[in-house]
């Protein structure tokens, strides 16, 4: 719910750490920000964790955040 980019370090946290519980929020921190800066990290983040998480289409975090926000799961979305 931050309305403002956070410390790096939280995101470092969650790059070490973050698993599936984590996607929602990382997509919505991206979705209410316009700061360039800022999303590229979030999107870094979201896909350092979906990666080692083998987080895939089906799963279920990944299918709420394309029926509730299509657009940022099409940004963030590792590419083939």
């Amino acid at each position: 719910g931050a309305k403002e980019p956070i410390a790096m370090e939280f995101l470092a946290a969650l790059d070490a750490l973050g698993d599936a519980s984590c996607v929602d929020g990382v997509a919505r921190a991206y979705a209410s920000t316009r700061d360039a800066w800022w999303r590229g990290h979030l999107m870094r983040t979201f896909r350092t964790i979906v990666r080692p998480e083998g987080l895939t289409r089906p799963h279920a975090a990944i299918r709420r955040l394309k029926e509730r926000d299509p657009r940022s799961f099409a940004e963030l979305w590792p590419a083939s």
